[in-house]
C-alpha cells in the first residue's frame, strides 16, 4: 500500500475513535491530553509528519473539530520553532505532583538541566531523579558550563587548564549517571565572577572537544552561548566545533533589541556558516512591567514581525525558545488554570502555551 494512503487510513481510524469516545461537555482537559497523545502516535507512524492541533479544539463541537483534525492529519506542514525548558530553581512541588505537569512533560522538545536550588522548596536527590524520569522524552538535553566553574584561577589558561577541565567534565558525567539523565550537549559560556570576566580561549574550546572525547563523550555535542552581537561572539558562533548556538537575553532586551540580540539571531538563522545550527533563545526573565509569561509570548509575536514567517524566521525548525528562571521570580506550577481551559504566569504554562499555540505564532 502507498505510504500516503496508509497514513490517511491510520489518521481516519484515530479521528473516528476519538469522536466516538470523547466527552466534549465535561472533560475538556482530558480531551486535550488525548489530542496530544494521538498527535504523537501519528508522528511515530508517519515519520517526520507533524500534526498541529488548533489550541481551542477541546472547546468546539465534534463536527467542527473533526474538520480541523482531518485537515491537520492529512497535511504535512513544516515543523516550526521548538520549545525547550530549563530546570533552574525548580520547586519540590513539581516532583510531588507529577500529574500536574504531565502534559507539558510529554510535549517538551528539549531540556536545559540545571539543579540550582529553589530557596523555599528545594528538591531532594530522589525528587530530581523523578523529575528527570517524567521529562525523559524531552530531548535533546543541555548542561551548561561557565568558564569559572572549570577553574576560578585566572592563571590557568589554555593547556594549563587541562587537569581542571578533565576533573570538571568527569564530575559532570558522573552527575548525569547518578541523577539518571542523559547529556546530549554541553553549553559553554563566559561569566563574570567577583568583577572578573573569565572567557573561553580558542585553545580551551579546542581542548573542551578533545578532552570530552577522551573521557568517552564523543556523542556529546557543544553549544556556544552569546549575550550580544559582538564580533567575538559572531566568530565563535561560526566555529565548526560548535553544533548549535544560544543567545541569552531578557524578554525586554529582545523586544527592544537592546544589545542587538535580534540582529544576531537573524545572522545566525541566515548566515551560511551557521545555517545548519540551531539558534536557541534562552529567556530567564521579563525585565519589564509584564509577567514573564506575557513578555515571552510578546517576544514571539515580535519575532514574526522582525524575522518574517518563512523558514529563516519564526517558522524555522532551527529556532528554539527556552524559558528559564534564575531568581525564583516565577513558579513552575500550575500547568493550566480554570479546569484546564486557561494558561497562567508559570513556566510550565508558558511552555505549554508556546507548544499548543505554535500555529498562532507562526
Amino acid at each position: 500500500m502507498d505510504q500516503s494512503l496508509r497514513y490517511r487510513n491510520f489518521a481516519n481510524q484515530i479521528v473516528l475513535s476519538f469522536v466516538k469516545n470523547a466527552d466534549w461537555t465535561t472533560k475538556p482537559e482530558t480531551n486535550r491530553r488525548r489530542l496530544h497523545q494521538m498527535n504523537k502516535k501519528v508522528m511515530q507512524r508517519s515519520g517526520n509528519n507533524l500534526i498541529k492541533f488548533w489550541n481551542k479544539s477541546a472547546e468546539i463541537s465534534p463536527k467542527v473539530f473533526l474538520i480541523f483534525l482531518t485537515i491537520g492529519l492529512l497535511s504535512t506542514p513544516a515543523m516550526g520553532y521548538e520549545v525547550w525548558l530549563g530546570t533552574h530553581r525548580m520547586e519540590a512541588s513539581v516532583a510531588i505532583n507529577p500529574d500536574d505537569w504531565a502534559l507539558t512533560a510529554s510535549l517538551l522538545e528539549g531540556l536545559n538541566i540545571n539543579r540550582s536550588r529553589d530557596e523555599v522548596e528545594p528538591l531532594s536527590n530522589a525528587q530530581w531523579r523523578s523529575v528527570f524520569d517524567q521529562a525523559s522524552s524531552a530531548r535533546p538535553t543541555v548542561v551548561g558550563i561557565a568558564r569559572p566553574e572549570v577553574s576560578r584561577d585566572v592563571s590557568l589558561v589554555d593547556d594549563d587548564l587541562i587537569p581542571a577541565l578533565d576533573d570538571h567534565l568527569d564530575q559532570r558525567l558522573r552527575a548525569s549517571r547518578s541523577f539518571e539523565y542523559p547529556v546530549d550537549f554541553f553549553m559553554i559560556y563566559d561569566e563574570r565572577v567577583d568583577g572578573v570576566l573569565q572567557e573561553w580561549t580558542d585553545r580551551e574550546i579546542e581542548l573542551m572537544r578533545e578532552r570530552l572525547d577522551l573521557l568517552g563523550g564523543q556523542d556529546i555535542g557543544l553549544i556556544w552561548r552569546s549575550t550580544n552581537n559582538s564580533q567575538r561572539f559572531r566568530r565563535l558562533a561560526a566555529l565548526p566545533v560548535f553544533d548549535h548556538n544560544m543567545i541569552e537575553a531578557s524578554a525586554n532586551s529582545l523586544l527592544n533589541n537592546t544589545n542587538n540580540q535580534i540582529t544576531f539571531l537573524n545572522y545566525l538563522l541566515t548566515n551560511p556558516a551557521t545555517a545548519n545550527k540551531k539558534a536557541i533563545l534562552q529567556i530567564p526573565r521579563s525585565n519589564n512591567s509584564m509577567t514573564q509569561y506575557a513578555a515571552t509570548r510578546r517576544v514571539l509575536i515580535n519575532l514574526g514581525q522582525e524575522l518574517g514567517y518563512g523558514e529563516d524566521g519564526i517558522r524555522s525548525d532551527r529556532l528554539v525558545i527556552l524559558p528559564v528562571t534564575y531568581a525564583d521570580n516565577i513558579s513552575y506550577l500550575p500547568e493550566t488554570v480554570d479546569d484546564g481551559t486557561s494558561y497562567t504566569n508559570s513556566l510550565f504554562s508558558l511552555a505549554l502555551s508556546l507548544l499548543e499555540q505554535r500555529p498562532l505564532f507562526e
